[in-house]
């Protein structure tokens, strides 16, 4: 459902995002170290981390003390809402209506609690044939506890009426790595005094936030129909799940839009976004699919979700299930909490996701658009019925961007993309271990991770190798159709399994699912010529006392001059050894030969071995493992002269890898024709990612023979990102160069530019440079807000306090308005950088020293003003403290004293 940062699930979709990073620069692009981080790569990338020798910390497994999670209760069926909105945006306040249709579930009950956060009641009254009697209630600002009039039965449908007032910028804030915010209704640039950012509003429901803006049975397990009529400015877009229904002229500059969703889904799924949006249309089987973006988008609009009728049909085809609904949207928004959210009919993304044509070779988010697509049976379609069982939606999710890769762009792509998945899901690891399915959490946020959505793919991709393609898509066609507009839990995709294929598959389960860790394993290999055998010692290593030992079907592949065989074992034991018959000493030989155990494997073969692999091998994990074990056997001939051949495979994804891995100090052998290589890559390689990767190598050298090299690649920018690492590049080996280019693209609107020249204008801390920043930050995407505001506050260090004063308003405005609270952060931590600065200028023991940042002594004047201005941010970080609504926020700002 997100998509979050670092890991940062995705609403939907959990972006591990990578920050492209390197010694000079962190471009935090779309993660922002979260502060708090966690979900998919922006960037589908390969590592130089040997995904089979991972050394793990101390881990996290259940803890004892958290209590059992159960699943709500379902004490009412809830079946209609009806509801009616319209919008203070000098408040921001929704006024609103509701009617909301029940019957209870089974048990007799006079009484109704709605869930709803931080309300104003007006009226709660029981609709009956068009009148409305008034009922007794209490609420707390969480629940409404209503009084029936009288006894209702499981074969009794009423309909209770709710007249109130939703002021979400007046709860307490929550959230988590996933979602950083969870007050359901975002109003975006309210009161226009964010120059350059659009006037929006936009709902975000999961996990249980649309109680925040309707009253309702808050819960994943029910399922409603709705109706909502938006009352929004006449030059506005709306847009709701399900269809448009009809569109009415208030008279008043309002128009009253009539979005109806006929078919069932849960309360968390339920949205609206209203604003300035370009809509452009595309046809599926006759059905609706759109585009929502920023105007200066539209014209891009088809090169970042042009693909979305080929997926639609693809999925509808694979799955054996047509795609559900009635319509299907896509709509991009300013300053999203999450990466992206499946909402029915109507999925939203973050701003990172609008990008131009150049843009998108540097970075497409089409896996995220493939992920949330998917949702649209997993998740939507089938919703899982307790957080617990979130991995029901999110491992689906996860392994649809898998799906569509491979048919769109080949195994080879799809299988670099599990790799990301499943570095994410290590990094993870090493801290935390628990099951997919947990009963047992702390806050259900915390499903939101790297197991629920990578393990979780990884996972069903392993049950896909075992059951065989043919079984594997049977079961998700009788799933979906058994479980159709219904909550499930994992025993359901177990029967469906065992009613496909015949067989028992709790083994499976039990360790995939319902128990935390991954398989560690040891191998020693041996051969025995004298009784023609060939021998894998197998043992299983990891340390978790709980873990049970795995049960493991295993392919082994057994390579001669002439052929390949293929073995199948399974591994039981904790120490076992497989033994294979041969005639000859096999050339090599590959343990887990579909690469499809989520496993760390601590192997080594020889170079002759691992050079074998490389030529010889049948996926993208043979050539990606060989270059893994030959980076730590380098000084032999043999494995430099496959990295060097590696350096201009076919595939982008070893290229990029062999730069990664390659060594390369000055004075060994190969230094200068690796150099030669590497240059050649940078400046013609057609892929952004390698390109890329082949300028930082070469930036590790700080060669100076290279100033025109990066200088070239900056002015021709074949890419924005390759042209990015290059200005980076010379600021180390050439920093007036560096200054000189950047001010030429001070006007740059390319976020990975235009960041980079915000890092060099900081470092450089020149006076004129200041209307950089005060004219880029208005027009910023929200992700690149957060570098520019901190490369602001390095920047104002440097400044006398006029230069800081023209700052304060757009500062304050940041802190106090910004949606996003990592905009509120930066900019209040840049103030407050400004203040710790400016007391260290005026400690009584430097008051007669030079100024270490001018070399001026302060006169009396000069210490005045730095006295007044300090005293005045003081006063606006005060007033940012006092107003600032999320927790977690608050916690920081105590540290700014």
């Amino acid at each position: 459902m997100r998509l979050a940062l670092w890991y940062v699930p995705l609403g939907c979709i959990i972006i591990d995002i990578s920050i492209t990073m390197n010694k000079y620069h962190i471009i935090l692009g779309l993660a922002i170290w979260l502060l708090i981080g966690s979900c998919k790569s922006t960037e589908t990338t390969t590592s130089n981390t040997d995904p089979r020798r991972i050394v793990l910390d101390e881990i996290v497994v259940k803890p004892a003390h958290l209590g059992y999670q159960e699943t709500a209760t379902k004490e009412f069926d809830l079946i209609h809402t009806t509801l009616n909105v319209r919008f203070d945006y000098e408040k921001q306040y929704l006024y609103g209506t509701a009617e909301i249709t029940l019957v209870p579930w089974f048990y007799t009950t006079d009484s109704l609690v709605l869930d709803a956060r931080g309300f104003d009641i007006n009226e709660v009254s029981l609709l009956e044939q068009d009148t409305k009697e008034p009922l007794k209630y209490t609420y707390d600002k969480n629940e409404i506890h209503i009084s029936l009039p009288r006894e209702y039965t499981a074969k009794d449908t009423f309909k209770v009426f709710v007249d109130y007032t939703a002021k979400p910028n007046e709860l307490t804030e929550g959230g988590s790595n996933a979602i950083t915010s969870d007050k359901g209704l975002y109003f975006i640039n309210p009161l226009g005094k964010e120059p350059g950012k659009p006037r929006q509003i936009w709902t975000q429901g999961e996990t249980q936030s649309s109680s925040c803006w309707f009253p309702t049975l808050d819960r994943p397990n029910q399922n409603m129909t709705q109706d909502i009529y938006i009352t929004a400015d006449s030059g506005y877009i709306t847009l709701s799940n399900g269809l448009l229904i009809s569109s009415t002229n208030n008279g008043n500059g309002t128009r009253t839009d009539h979005w109806a969703q006929k078919l069932p889904h849960a309360p968390y799924l339920v949205m609206m976004t209203i604003g300035d949006f370009a809509k452009v249309s595309d046809k599926w089987r006759g059905m609706e699919v759109s585009y929502y973006v920023e105007k200066a988008y539209e014209e891009y609009a088809r090169d970042i979700f042009g693909n979305t009728p080929e997926m639609l049909e693809f999925f509808s085809t694979k799955l054996g299930f047509t795609y559900p609904w009635q319509k299907y949207s896509q709509i991009v928004v300013r300053d999203y909490v999450s990466g992206a959210m499946e909402n029915t009919t109507a999925n939203v993304y973050f701003d990172g996701v609008q990008r131009t044509k150049k843009e998108l070779e540097d970075l497409n988010y089409e896996y995220i658009i493939a992920h949330e697509l998917i949702h649209q049976w997993f998740g939507d379609l089938l919703t899982c019925e307790s957080w617990s069982n979130l991995p029901l939606n999110e491992a689906f999710a996860n392994y649809g961007e898998y799906l569509w890769i491979e048919h769109k762009y080949g195994k080879l792509e799809a299988e670099n993309h599990r790799v990301t998945e499943w570095l994410g899901y290590l990094r993870e690891s090493k801290t935390k271990q628990v099951p997919l399915i947990r009963y047992y959490y702390a806050d259900k946020e915390d499903m939101f991770d790297a197991h629920s959505y990578n393990k979780g793919g990884l996972t069903l991709n392993l049950l896909r190798d075992y059951m065989g393609d043919d079984a594997y898509f049977a079961t998700m066609k009788l799933y979906l159709n058994e479980h159709q507009y219904q909550a499930v839990e994992v025993n359901d995709l177990r029967l469906a399994i065992e009613e496909v294929t015949g067989q028992d598959w709790h083994w499976f389960f039990n360790q995939w699912f319902m128990e935390p860790g991954h398989p560690v394993i040891d191998l020693t290999r041996s051969y025995d010529a004298e009784r023609g055998a060939y021998k894998i010692n197998v043992i299983q290593t990891q340390q978790n006392s709980e873990k049970p030992i795995y049960r493991i079907p295993v392919k082994v592949d057994v390579y001669y001059a002439d052929r390949v065989d293929r073995e199948s074992f399974v591994i039981e034991e904790a120490d076992q050894t497989l033994s294979i018959r041969v005639t000859e000493k096999p050339l090599l030989v590959v343990f887990d030969a579909t690469h499809t155990l989520p496993a760390v494997i601590n192997d080594k073969m020889s170079v002759a071995e691992y050079v074998h692999q490389y030529n010889n091998g049948k996926t993208f994990r043979d050539q990606y493992d060989a270059l893994q074990g030959l980076a730590n056997q380098y000084d032999n001939s043999a494995a430099q002269q496959t990295f060097y051949e590696a350096l201009s495979n076919p595939f982008w994804g070893i290229r990029k890898l062999a730069i990664e891995l390659v060594p390369m100090e000055k004075g060994q052998a190969d230094f200068e024709k690796l150099k030669t290589k590497l240059i050649e890559i940078a400046e013609n390689d057609p892929k952004s990612d390698v390109a890329s990767e082949a300028i930082i190598k070469l930036d590790q050298l700080e060669d100076k023979s290279l100033v025109g090299l990066f200088e070239r690649i900056v002015v021709q920018q074949r890419f924005y990102a390759s042209a990015a690492r290059s200005l980076e590049a010379l600021m180390i080996i050439d920093p007036t160069l560096a200054y000189k280019l950047a001010a030429g693209l001070r006007n740059e609107r390319n976020g990975d530019l235009a960041t980079t020249v915000s890092y060099i204008f900081a470092e450089n801390g020149y006076m004129a440079d200041q209307d950089f920043y005060e004219k880029q930050l208005p027009q910023a995407g929200g992700y690149d807000r957060y570098s520019f505001l901190s490369d602001y506050g390095d920047y104002l260090i440097k400044q006398k306090p006029a230069a800081m004063k023209t700052a304060l308003p757009t500062l304050k405005a940041f802190a106090m308005y910004g949606e996003a609270w990592y905009e509120r952060y930066a900019a209040a931590q840049a103030i407050y950088g400004v203040m710790q600065e400016y007391r260290v200028i005026l400690a009584p023991e430097d008051a007669n020293k030079d100024n270490d940042r001018s070399g001026v002594i302060l006169t009396p004047n000069e210490r005045t003003e730095y006295e007044s201005t300090l005293e005045t941010l003081s006063k606006t970080l005060s007033e940012i403290k006092r107003l600032e609504k999320s927790e977690g926020l608050k916690k920081r700002y105590a540290k700014f004293e």
